[in-house]
This record gives structure tokens, C-alpha cells and sequence, in this order.
């Protein structure tokens, strides 16, 4: 990214932070030193004045109202952090105001997002109100309005922040949308709410309530920017202060140390929307005002086992989306829409987002209702507006609403099919695929970086981080580290180096690859830690990808010789200009493997399109176009229609153990690069043998030492390098003298055959 020198200079030195600390504030498009100094230093102070918001007033007038006359209020709410917070804050304050007030939080399932007739009767025998005040819902009910006013004779107000549409509902309403005169627009639902109760009553009133609004404003996922950005500041310091009773005893289910934004957006607002994704969340509302300790653990315990339940039907849900995405059309329907029965509606937003992400691009997942229609939730991701593409085929839908990064929908059955392709010919008329195939993040060079430690802690000045505040990225390209088990039983690693820490959760399986020589680069996040007053810094892994071709594709490559010289999928033999093809009418469709640089090189150097490259761990991938060249025997590869071996396979055997779908096209190129490598690579006739007895005498010793760690153990004794190591590993194995099991190697005792009898050496050597 290119930054204003000047700029960068000018707040460096006024505000006397690193230059990477004023590159973030840049990233978040701060433009002068006084919007930079009003970011690092949010004030309540400098909130958008109540006045400048169009119909706020007048809503507060009507509620006031009903405080002055002893109205009946019912708080209509919804079933997300955002709508549960916003109820909470709006029926404790009506409380202490004398008011009786009752609440409804819809039932997903049952009623589905904002309001619908057959529950305003309901609720209207069962609570008699004198005024409906919708929060967090609302803005897209015009009929439901009407249905209030003429047909049951009683009075609403609608308190929202979804994306107004061309009609709205005969009422008084606030919403920031709706403002012209250049106030905040990108209030959640609560912090519309924290508007209103400023309205009704103070400043500092409203100020009680700052904790619910930044649980709510970051759970809703707002841009954290001016307004937003000072109520999640002073909301986290009451948190952290002076919590209250039911949301100290939840958080401390997770926690125990200084509560963030990013423990709010991961493990706070996910326990509190598990509630509204299994059940109902009409008694979630009392957490936030409840004090009997007993009533609190027994509220606290619900949740936890609604998370539980909650990530279970999240794994179960994206199975089955990744089971249906095997034979999805990317190529004609680029914005994922996909329906199926049973599929639980609870979790379709949250499962929609995990896939927007995996896949990088805008998902909509859809089931039955019980009403007979079909519900969707859509997420996106930042590059592109979902509620503008939905909106586009609006005339497809029974209802929809929603904001840039997600939407709600419903409609009949037989309109899928024509939703889909109406949704993905308005992305195709307004966007180019290259959007999709990589990853809009900007990560900071680590080797950049000076003072570490004064960097680690002034990043701590940019929280809370957020929508529009990401927690900045760093990279480093590196070789040889030198991770380790963190702890016995565990599946994460970690390297350490003075007061700097780096770890990777659920890593164990990738320790081989970061220790060894391969060029990668490794993208992480920066915190300052304390443990026992010492302070140090840690990185927390979020990516690993290959730089530039290394020799340790050769390990990759010799692993191909260990199987039979047959495959199930028969592939065929075609020259490289003939996989080339195979791109011209489609971005989707084909994975390209090869081990050779020179193959790599050549392959790019006629590729004519834009292609996916340097790809490492293939772990069910969107099949982009792309040239893998490190390639696992765990790639998954079953969403490709045909995968093309640039290099052909020493045995083609080796295709049958990856995961292809079962239909996949397969073909190879016979060009020998890979061989030359090897033949390259292989140590001396007698070497080898010197090679086996050392690996035979350490496994005798201590039979669980890991393959790599042979390698360290012989390296300098033998004079060899990894690849050295590697193919003769794969010699030995070829012969039946050492087998592996797992991540280990196992002599076979008593077995002896000579090295001139393994196919594999010949092959090399006649290469």
C-alpha cells in the first residue's frame, strides 16, 4: 500500500508513535494528526448531538408520554445480541421509570426476524399495551404498523438501524439511516437505544447503559469508527470494572483476564446469540439485570449448554454446506445460494459467515420455515455489499433486509432457482472474479519493526478493533524455526526467542513443514503479554503460505514413488499447452500440481489468465484456478473437476490416496523435471547404507523420535541435508526395510534387501 509521506512523517513525530502504529492509523482512513488524535483518544463527549438526528425526538416525545400517562409498554425486540441488548437497556430503564413493561423476543424459528401478525395478536391479549416500541427490528414491517394502528386501535414507535427500504411504516421512527443532516448513521441497534435513553432522561443516564451498547455494537459487527468507537471504549471499561452480576459470571466461563473487543466478537456475543439459534431467548433478557447469585449460575449454565449445542449444529450445518459445494456450478453461480431441508435455521447466519470466509465470497444459506416459506441469512465479505445485491432481486423476495455484511430473507420455493441465477447475473454485471481469488488483507512486514515491544504495547492504543479497525497483520518470511509441542496431549506448538513468543493453534500437524528449510510466509497478530511481571511478546499464527519454490518440494515428490503404478481414475497423458485449455471458458474447475521449478516457471510463464499460485495447504478449497506445488498426502481436492500433474507422479498410485471427487478428470504431464530433481538430491551407494544405520541405531534408542527430528540427529554427523534425507528414507521404505506409522518410522527387523532391488533408485539413477 502506498502511504502519504508526509503524513506518515507528520504523526510519527507530533503523536511520537512507530511508524507501523501510523501506518494502522492511516489503514483506517484517518487523514490529518486531530483525527488521529481523536481515535486514539475516543470521547463520549464528541458523540453525535441527539438533536441532529432526524425523528428522534420525536420518538422520545411518544415514550415520554407513555412514562408521564403510566402506559402499558411491550418492548418488541429480536433474537441476536444486538436485539437482546437493546431490549435489556430499554425495559430497565422504563423499570426505574415506574412503567409497566413487558417484552418479547421473537422465536426464530417460530416467528422469524421483526415482527409478523399472528404473534402481535398473541402478545397483544397477553400484555394489553397501550404502545408497541420495536428495538432492533421494525424499519421493513409497514404492513404489521398498519395492523397495530387500524385493526387492534394501538400505538408504536420503531427504534431500528437496518437499511431503510423505499417504503416505510406509518409511525414515528427513529433509525440513523433516515438522517440527512450529516449525523452517525452506523449505530447498532442498541446504540440507537443509548440515543433514545439520552433523549428521555441525560448524558450520564444514557452513559449506564454503555456496557450493553458495546456488547451489541461489536456483535452486530458496525463499523468501530467515531460514535461506535467511543461507546465500545467506555462499554470495555465497565466491563472490566464494574460488570454486572450476570454478565461477570458469564464471562468468567471464558475468561479471566482483561476482557477486549476481540473477546466480545469470539466468545461473549456467540455465547449470548447460541441462546436465540436453539431456543428462545425471551429469558436471556433478565442476565442483564438479574443479581440472586443462585438464579444467575442456573442462567449462566443454560447458555453455556446452548453454545455447546450451538457449535455442534455449526459443524454439523457447514458439513453438510461443504457435502453440497462438491458438486456446486462456481463457475456459473459465483455467490454461493444454497437450500436444503433440513437444515437448521438457527445457525445459518453464523454458518453463512464461516463459509463467506472459507470460500471468500458473499454465501446465502436457505431452509423451510414453518409458515411454509423458505428463510435464508446471507454474510459477505468487505469488498462487497450483500444487502445492494439482494436488493437487486428484491422482486423475488417476500421480505429482506439487512446492512453491507449481512441480510435476511424469505421466499417461496419455487423462486430459488431464479433468485440464484437473478443474484449472480447482477454480481457478474458489476464485478470481476478477480475480487474472489484472494484475500483483501494487508499485512505489515515484521523485519520493519524496530522496537518490538513499544510496537506490541501501542497497538493496544488502536482497540477496540473492529469492522473498519481490524487488528493489523504482520509477515514474515522465514526458513528454519524451531517450533515445539506446547504441551503434551495438545495440537499446538510454539517458538520462543527472548521476550518474543509465537504460536499456532491446532499446528501439530504442520511442525515438520515450519521447521524445515521451505521458504514461507507466516502471517500473524501482535500482543503485549504479562506473566509474573514479564513482560513479552506474542504472535498468534493466522496463515502460513509458501513464498517461492525451495528444494523441500522434493520431499513431496519422492512420497509419490511409495504406491503402485495404477491409478482408479486412469489419468491421461497431455502436453502442458493442452492443460492450458482447460482455463479459457472457466475460473473454476481446475487444480494444476507440480514439484519442478523450472515445470512452475514454464506453466506461468504461457498461463494467459490471472491464477491462484503459491497455494500450500490445501484444506477443502474453493477451486479457484490454481497451481499448488507443495501438495500434502491429506489435500483435499474434491471440489475440482479435473486436477492436472504438471508433474507426472513417480507411481501413479500416489492420485488414488488424495481426495478427489469421484468423478474428477485427471491427467499428467510427462516431462521428467521431477526426476532430475532427485537424481539431483541422492546421496552416494554407500552413504546410503551409513544412513540407515544411524536412523536404525537412534529409533532403537528412543523408537518415538519424529522423522525430522532423525534428520537433526544425523545432519551434521552425516553431512546431509534434508533432501538427502528424504529420498533415502523413501529408498528404505521402497525395500520393505522401514515402514511409517503415523508420524513415525519403524525398522523392520530381520527384513534385509539389497539397495540395487528398489525401483525407485533405478528410476533415479536411470534418470
Amino acid at each position: 500500500m502506498e502511504y502519504n509521506q508526509e503524513l506518515l512523517d507528520s504523526i510519527v513525530k507530533e503523536l511520537k508513535v512507530e511508524v507501523i502504529t501510523a501506518k494502522c492509523l492511516i489503514n483506517c482512513g484517518l487523514s490529518s494528526i486531530e483525527e488521529c488524535r481523536e481515535f486514539l483518544n475516543p470521547s463520549l463527549d464528541k458523540l453525535t448531538p441527539i438533536s441532529a438526528y432526524s425523528g428522534l425526538m420525536d420518538v422520545a416525545k411518544r415514550v415520554q408520554d407513555a412514562i408521564d400517562n403510566k402506559e402499558r409498554v411491550l418492548i418488541y425486540g429480536d433474537y441476536d445480541a444486538d436485539g437482546i441488548c437493546s431490549t435489556a437497556m430499554l425495559k430497565i430503564f422504563l423499570e426505574e421509570r415506574g412503567v409497566e413493561v413487558n417484552y418479547y423476543i421473537p422465536d426464530r424459528r417460530e416467528d422469524g426476524y421483526g415482527m409478523n401478525e399472528e404473534t402481535i395478536d398473541e402478545i397483544t391479549e397477553e400484555f394489553d399495551p397501550d404502545l408497541f416500541i420495536t428495538v432492533d427490528c421494525g424499519i421493513t414491517n409497514v404492513s404489521e404498523v398498519d395492523y397495530i394502528y387500524n385493526d387492534l386501535g394501538r400505538d408504536i414507535v420503531i427504534t431500528d438501524h437496518h437499511e431503510p427500504q423505499e417504503t416505510l411504516p406509518n409511525c414515528k421512527i427513529f433509525n440513523p439511516h433516515l438522517t440527512k443532516d450529516g449525523a452517525y448513521e452506523n449505530l447498532c441497534g442498541a446504540g440507537v437505544v443509548l440515543r433514545l435513553i439520552e433523549a428521555l432522561s441525560s448524558f450520564e443516564e444514557s452513559k449506564k447503559y454503555l456496557d450493553l451498547a458495546a456488547i451489541a455494537t461489536v456483535a452486530d459487527m458496525v463499523p468501530l469508527n467515531e460514535d461506535n468507537r467511543a461507546i465500545v471504549k467506555y462499554g470495555l471499561e465497565m466491563l472490566n470494572n464494574k460488570p454486572r452480576a450476570g454478565l461477570d459470571a458469564l464471562i468468567k466461563t471464558f475468561s479471566r483476564d482483561k476482557l477486549t473487543s476481540t473477546d466480545i466478537g469470539f466468545k461473549l456475543a456467540p455465547r449470548i446469540n447460541a441462546v436465540g439459534r436453539i431456543s428462545n431467548a425471551n429469558a436471556l433478557v433478565e442476565i442483564f439485570k438479574e443479581t440472586d447469585p443462585f438464579l444467575i449460575q442456573s442462567l449462566v449454565e443454560d447458555i453455556d449448554e446452548f453454545h455447546n449445542q450451538r457449535q455442534a449444529l455449526t459443524k454439523k450445518l457447514y458439513d453438510s454446506v461443504e457435502e453440497a459445494l462438491v458438486s456446486y456450478d462456481f463457475n456459473q453461480y459465483p455467490i454461493i445460494v444454497l437450500y436444503s431441508k433440513g437444515w437448521d435455521e438457527g445457525v445459518l447466519g453464523i454458518t453463512a459467515a464461516r463459509v463467506a470466509k472459507s470460500y471468500n465470497r458473499p454465501t446465502i444459506l436457505l431452509t423451510d420455515a414453518l409458515d411454509g416459506s423458505i428463510k435464508g441469512s446471507g454474510r459477505s465479505i468487505p469488498q462487497i455489499n450483500i444487502f445492494e445485491c439482494v436488493s437487486n432481486s428484491s422482486s423475488k423476495l417476500a421480505k429482506f433486509g439487512g446492512h453491507s455484511q449481512a441480510c435476511g430473507l424469505s421466499l417461496a420455493k419455487e423462486d430459488i432457482d431464479a433468485f440464484r441465477k437473478e443474484l449472480n447475473d447482477y454480481f457478474k454485471a458489476n464485478f470481476s472474479n478477480d475480487i474472489l481469488l484472494e484475500k483483501d488483507e494487508v499485512a505489515f512486514d515484521f523485519h520493519e519493526i524496530k522496537n518490538l515491544t513499544k510496537v506490541a504495547s501501542e497497538l493496544e492504543l488502536l482497540e477496540p478493533y473492529g469492522q473498519g479497525n481490524k487488528k493489523p497483520l504482520f509477515a514474515s518470511t522465514v526458513k528454519n524455526l524451531h517450533f515445539k509441542p506446547m504441551k503434551e496431549g495438545l495440537e499446538h506448538i510454539i517458538y520462543k526467542s527472548g521476550n518474543f513468543q509465537m504460536v499456532g493453534f491446532f499446528l501439530l500437524d504442520k511442525l515438520d513443514v515450519l521447521n524445515s528449510a521451505v521458504e514461507k510466509k507466516i502471517t500473524f497478530t501482535l500482543s503485549l503479554n504479562t506473566f509474573r511481571n514479564y513482560d513479552y511478546v506474542q504472535a498468534l499464527i493466522q496463515d502460513i503460505s509458501c513464498v517461492s519454490f525451495s528444494d523441500f518440494v522434493i520431499a513431496s515428490y519422492v512420497i509419490t514413488s511409495l504406491y503402485p503404478d495404477k491409478s482408479i481414475f486412469y489419468p491421461k497423458a497431455i502436453t502442458m499447452d493442452e492443460s492450458i485449455d482447460f482455463m479459457k471458458n472457466e475460473d473454476y474447475a481446475t487444480a494444476y500440481l507440480c514439484y519442478s521449478k523450472s515445470t512452475f516457471d514454464e506453466f506461468l510463464a504461457k498461463c494467459p489468465k490471472k491464477i491462484v499460485k503459491n497455494a500450500y495447504f490445501v484444506e477443502s478449497p474453493c477451486p479457484n484456478n490454481a497451481i499448488y506445488f507443495n501438495i500434502q498426502e491429506s489435500a483435499d481436492f474434491t471440489k475440482y473437476k479435473r486436477v492436472v500433474f504438471l508433474d507426472r507422479p513417480i507411481s501413479l498410485g500416489f492420485i488414488d490416496i488424495l481426495k478427489l471427487n469421484k468423478d474428477c478428470e485427471v491427467f499428467y504431464v510427462e516431462n521428467g523435471n521431477g526426476l532430475k530433481l532427485l537424481r539431483n538430491n541422492i546421496v552416494p551407494y554407500d552413504m546410503l547404507g551409513r544412513i540407515y544405520l544411524e536412523i536404525a541405531k537412534i529409533l532403537d534408542f528412543n523408537p518415538n523420535t519424529r522423522a525430522y527430528d532423525l534428520f537433526i540427529d544425523i545432519e551434521n554427523l552425516l553431512n546431509v541435508n534434508y533432501n538427502n534425507f528424504i529420498v533415502a528414507i523413501c529408498i528404505f521404505m521402497d525395500l520393505g526395510l522401514m515402514t511409517k506409522e503415523g508420524k513415525y518410522l519403524v525398522i523392520q527387523k530381520g527384513v534385509k534387501n539389497p539397495i540395487k532391488n528398489s525401483r525407485l533408485y533405478n528410476l533415479i539413477m536411470e534418470g
